[in-house]
């Protein structure tokens, strides 16, 4: 099973964000409005190719319904040990790359 970030989840997403800048058009200033849509924009495109797509093992739900404890479930779909297969260098580099924009566009918000 995926879990997927497409163009109807994001009109949905968006749809929010639009009735906010309608609400508050009078506000805001043209500025504003073009940096709180950049800044939106990002944070969708940081969860389409950061987060999504997840993918589930099919027997997830068998392990779910299994007599197992919540840490054998836990230990077995999710990797808690940062760092455990090596570090890498490249993976490093383009996480804080990818979170720059971030950095640069909470300093203009008000």
């Amino acid at each position: 099973m995926i879990i997927e970030i497409n163009l109807f989840t994001g009109a949905i997403l968006f749809l929010p964000f639009l009735i906010y800048l309608i609400l508050k058009r009078n506000k805001m200033t043209t500025r504003e409005r073009i940096i709180k849509t950049i800044f939106f924009a990002y944070i969708l495109l940081l969860l389409k190719y950061a987060i999504f797509p997840i993918y589930l093992k099919t027997d997830i739900a068998d392990t779910m319904r299994s007599e197992l404890t919540l840490k054998e479930i836990i230990s077995t779909n999710v990797n808690l040990l940062p760092f455990f297969s090596g570090f890498n260098l490249r993976d490093f580099v383009l996480n804080i790359i990818m979170t720059l924009p971030f950095g640069f566009l909470m300093g203009v918000l008000k």
